[in-house]
């Protein structure tokens, strides 16, 4: 546990840092929602441990199969909102919600959401939430740990994809 959480550490800086240079970059290919959606349900069904909470993925079928895009970077930050999600939810659900908003032509407007029954975030929180190596609060991090990268690279990977992210608690 504690190499993980060592590894997931020096990957955010390692991610945070080619970001800031300048150096990151998106590799657009064909991939398949289906696989991006089981990949997430593994991974995030085993970030659920023992609590009593329900994984809801909620896809809009209008949605095509196979998209053109960075499935690596895209899963990178569906993980990151539904790992916290998980971590700051003790019981009800965390519901992933994916929705089509628009289609110009070969170009679609995607949602992702990300919806739980946690903690929430303050009001006076909610301003630097996006901040880099910022959390709630210093209780928040002892209590949950975290690097307080993961939402700084999620809302620059997604800008970088022509996206915006944003929180509503």
């Amino acid at each position: 546990g504690a190499a993980r959480s060592l590894l997931e550490i020096v990957n955010d800086i390692l991610d945070f840092s080619k970001i800031e240079a300048g150096k990151m970059e998106l590799h657009a290919v064909p991939f398949r929602l289906s696989d991006l959606r089981r990949e997430l349900e593994v991974i995030l069904a085993g970030a659920l441990g023992h609590k009593p909470l329900a994984l809801v993925f909620d896809t809009d079928p209008a949605l095509p199969d196979v998209l053109v895009g960075d499935p690596v970077r895209l899963k990178q930050v569906l993980i990151n909102l539904g790992g916290n999600a998980i971590k700051f939810t003790a019981e009800g659900h965390v519901r992933l919600h994916w929705r089509q908003l628009a289609r110009d032509g070969d170009l679609l407007h995607l949602c992702f959401e990300v919806e739980d029954t946690g903690i929430g975030i303050a009001p006076e929180q909610q301003a630097r939430i996006f901040d880099s190596f910022s959390q709630g609060e210093a209780s928040t991090a002892r209590r949950f740990g975290g690097s307080g990268l993961g939402l700084t690279i999620s809302q620059r990977l997604v800008a970088m994809m022509g996206g915006q992210i944003a929180l509503h608690s």
